[in-house]
């Protein structure tokens, strides 16, 4: 990271525990409206009063509040006509709302084709009832805020993590406990000359074959039977570390490369059990071999010399 400079945003994906006051927002006619404010009324609470509809919906589209109540007795709007206004002013993002109403057969329509949380309540109902149904909705929504910020924070670490994966010049390919491929970075794909998506669901041993890229995509049952012919080197996560370091693998245009292998196992919840790192040492091969022949052979006539025959 410090290399390429590249710096993750850390302030980004820190969980905000600061707490939030939350906000309610109630359509309602005026002496109706105003019996909800003191009732509702409590400390850290925004409590905001609307008696025309257009005026919810405007707030709603500049700032949507946790809890949204409407008393549809006292303002005998369409219900379904509101529903839809609300999410297209909301941009789809509809905050919970409660409904308070005696049509019970239009509540049951509601509650199938809402996009977002809704509950009812009777609109003559017990105001203990009300007052303790509000605490528990703000409650929930509390709790699903910090849930979809945990998901968003997960969501960001793993784009982070792909993106560090992605930028490696080295080869990386996740196996199951068969030696299936689950995972393949972009560089496993370019050493290999193809598409790092053409590498799932091959067999990891497939690719010291000339002919793996012709073959088929290996399903769980012929892993197997694979496993049995060629030894049982992945019946084992750990048996992966016995692989050779130095191989010959085959690009998919059948022409061999020597490759040097890192293996390792990898712990906890995922969807493979080893790791393989592989990188490209064609250049440290032929280095190699030029140094060995001028240590082996005279420079004047190409014959060995006396460290050759030692």
């Amino acid at each position: 990271c410090r290399n390429s400079g590249y710096q993750p945003n850390l302030s980004a994906i820190k969980m905000d525990r600061e707490p939030t006051t939350p906000s309610i927002t109630i359509l309602a006619q005026s002496e109706r409206g105003e019996s909800l404010l003191d009732l509702l009324a409590a400390a850290g609470r925004k409590l905001h009063l609307f008696t025309r509809d257009c005026d919810l919906l405007y707030q709603l589209s500049q700032q949507p509040p946790q809890l949204l109540i409407v008393d549809t007795d006292s303002t005998g709007i369409d219900l379904q006509s509101l529903l839809f206004r609300a999410q297209a002013s909301c941009d789809g993002q509809m905050p919970m709302m409660l409904l308070l109403t005696a049509q019970e057969t239009e509540i049951e329509l509601l509650v199938e084709t809402s996009c977002g949380l809704l509950d009812c309540l009777p609109a003559n109902c017990d105001m203990k009832l009300l007052r303790a149904k509000v605490s528990f909705l703000l409650g929930l929504q509390k709790q699903q805020s910090i849930h979809s910020e945990a998901l968003r924070q997960l969501e960001q670490i793993s784009h982070h993590q792909r993106l560090l994966l992605e930028a490696a010049a080295d080869g990386l390919l996740g196996l199951d406990k068969s030696g299936v491929i689950r995972f393949a970075n972009t560089a496993a794909g370019d050493l290999l000359c193809c598409r790092s998506e053409q590498l799932i669901g091959r067999h990891f041993n497939n690719l010291t074959d000339p002919e793996w890229y012709q073959r088929s995509l290996i399903a769980p049952t012929s892993a197997e039977a694979i496993e049995n012919r060629r030894g049982s080197q992945f019946s084992h996560p750990a048996a992966i570390s016995l692989f050779e370091e130095d191989c010959y693998f085959y690009r998919a245009n059948g022409r061999a490369f020597p490759v040097a292998c890192r293996p390792g196992l990898v712990d906890g919840d995922s969807d493979f059990d080893s790791v393989v790192l592989f990188e490209d040492i064609s250049v440290r091969k032929k280095e190699e071999a030029h140094l060995r022949q001028r240590a082996e052979r005279d420079a004047l006539t190409g014959l060995a010399n006396r460290a050759a025959f030692e």
